[in-house]
């Protein structure tokens, strides 16, 4: 649930040493909260209780705090993990998906 994330440079891109999800529990769009140090891009993965990935996609990441919003309507309801992964940092938190 708390990290740090780099780009391609090595550089630490994400420095809050946090990412956090809200609402949570969440029915359909949540909202990735982090703050960045610099420009760069993000890969954004969800992966269900088996690790199976269940929805992923690149977000770009700007500079100060960042928000990034995911569309969960789509997935059952149930534990999941997000990750968002830049360079070879990573981060995860739980979600918890409501029906």
């Amino acid at each position: 649930q708390l990290g740090t994330a780099s780009r391609n440079g090595g550089e630490e891109l994400i420095v809050s040493h946090k990412l956090s999800v809200s609402p949570n529990p969440v029915a359909t769009t949540a909202n990735l909260s982090f703050k960045a140090v610099a420009n760069g891009t993000a890969t954004i993965t969800v992966t269900n209780q088996a690790g199976a990935i269940v929805l992923n996609q690149m977000v770009a990441v700007g500079a100060g705090a960042n928000i990034k919003k995911i569309d969960v309507s789509k997935l059952a309801g149930g534990m999941y993990f997000v990750k968002i992964q830049t360079g070879d940092k990573v981060e995860v938190a739980r979600i918890i998906v409501a029906k």
